[in-house]
């Protein structure tokens, strides 16, 4: 009797509204990618979800003022709250490895920060340029802002960022990976107004909910 041939182990994931179907993330092609955390320090992409479970959110450029509204949505989550559940955050930015630090003071995070400068990461993950998918200022949960304030926000904060290199069009996303090579949770951003819901994923990861201006929840005490 012939021995049957071996089977290959495949791993997929369920993807979030923002990706397709048919792909697949491999976390062994990525983990070798190179960041730069806030003292300019570089680090494998693997060795920040190691040993432990971790959200990973990509951001647009922060000069761009749908990043800033997302981040004051962001700050409130704590450390604390994401410890109970054993759960670090990571926020990846599309920039130079000096913005970090300037990134992390005006937001006074306590999670950590790294950046991406030639945004091969963001590449490998398939992150797309800004698109026009029917996606409104009023379908995200976190974007405050009309048009004309946003602008003016982004002409204000590259003053600020003066990243004369930065690329406007790069769109972000979210990840939760760890700890080692497993992959919880997938999604792309399809344009500058589709960040993912932070309650969405606090939920994914078994953290509870917290109540944004847009996006309010009951909270039992």
């Amino acid at each position: 009797m012939a021995t049957p041939a071996p089977v290959k182990k495949v791993f997929k994931i369920r993807m979030s509204r923002g990706e397709t179907d048919d792909s697949d993330i491999d976390l062994e092609r990525v983990e070798d990618y190179v960041l730069f955390d806030e003292r300019e320090n570089a680090i494998r992409f693997g060795e920040i979800y190691k040993m432990k479970k971790t959200i990973f959110i990509f951001l647009r450029h922060p000069q761009c003022f749908t990043v800033k509204e997302y981040m004051d949505d962001l700050c409130r989550v704590s450390t604390e709250m994401l410890e109970e559940v054993n759960v670090q955050l990571a926020i990846i930015l599309p920039s130079k490895s000096e913005t970090a630090f300037t990134f992390r003071t005006e937001f006074m995070l306590g999670h950590s920060v790294y950046c991406d400068p030639e945004m091969a990461l963001y590449k490998e993950l398939g992150f797309t340029l800004v698109t026009s998918t029917g996606e409104t200022l009023a379908s995200s949960k976190h974007v405050k802002s009309g048009w004309v304030s946003g602008v003016l926000q982004s002409t204000y904060r590259a003053m600020w960022y003066q990243d004369f290199s930065a690329d406007m069009y790069q769109n972000g996303g979210c990840l939760v990976a760890g700890p080692g090579r497993l992959l919880h949770f997938f999604h792309r951003d399809k344009c500058l107004f589709d960040q993912v819901s932070i309650n969405k994923v606090l939920e994914f990861v078994g953290a509870g909910v917290i109540s944004f201006p847009k996006d309010a929840r009951v909270i039992t005490v």
